[in-house]
């Protein structure tokens, strides 16, 4: 009995360390992507820039570089032999209006222009759903983002609703001419388990955010060239 004890004392010390990581992971991550922002840019390098919210922060992951626009900058390295500038301006949290508000303009000034531009929005819309804001709040962003932004799926975790923020992405996509990262179409499975997913059992663990990267990767290798 003793020794049953100290195991589940210890299962539960380790659960409550993971779940403290994540927790005080927004502030550390979103200091690392602004320390990265800053560095100089090599020569010949690709710059890339991530909009979007803790799932381009990677929070959930081990390190930021775990994370999904880590991971997405190494094989873009890795396919173009090119070193890779990562300006991500995602913030844990965001909507698609913090993004036409704060993100978006960011974008637009960026100078020089980015090489590649990835999205994540959507998925904390959902927990105030109101299908007419989110039609119109990301029509009007998907008619600023620049022809070769490349924007994913909300995660099949929020079920129906993700159903109906989905068609509403795919639809403006499509209409304005951007580049969708579609999940069914990528052929991984989103329907993460328990090793996918970190302390808070929300956001993706390395694991997790290894499949997420694999359904931008989809979308991302063909728009790209050495």
């Amino acid at each position: 009995m003793k020794y049953l004890i100290l195991v589940v004392v210890f299962i539960l010390l380790i659960l409550l360390i993971r779940l403290i990581h994540v927790a005080t992971s927004p502030g550390r991550f979103a200091g690392y992507w602004q320390n990265e922002a800053k560095k100089p840019t090599q020569p010949n390098s690709l710059i890339y820039m991530a909009l979007g919210d803790s799932l381009s922060q990677g929070v959930g992951a081990s390190s930021p570089a775990k994370g999904m626009i880590g991971i997405l900058a190494n094989r873009i390295s890795t396919k173009t032999g090119r070193p890779v500038h990562v300006i991500n301006i995602s913030k844990s949290g965001a909507r698609i209006a913090d993004v036409l508000k704060d993100q978006l303009p960011l974008l637009l000034s960026q100078n020089p222009k980015p090489d590649i531009i990835t999205l994540d929005i959507g998925s904390n819309d959902l927990s105030q759903y109101d299908i007419v804001k989110f039609d119109k709040e990301f029509s009007e962003l998907a008619a600023q983002l620049p022809k070769d932004s490349i924007v994913i799926e909300i995660s099949p975790y929020f079920k129906g609703k993700a159903v109906a923020a989905n068609e509403i992405i795919n639809r403006h996509v499509k209409d304005n001419g951007l580049v969708l990262s579609s999940i069914k179409e990528s052929g991984v499975n989103l329907n993460l388990n328990w090793l996918e997913y970190s302390g808070d059992f929300f956001h993706p663990s390395n694991r997790g955010y290894k499949k997420w990267a694999d359904v931008f990767w989809a979308a991302i290798e063909p728009t790209i060239t050495n």
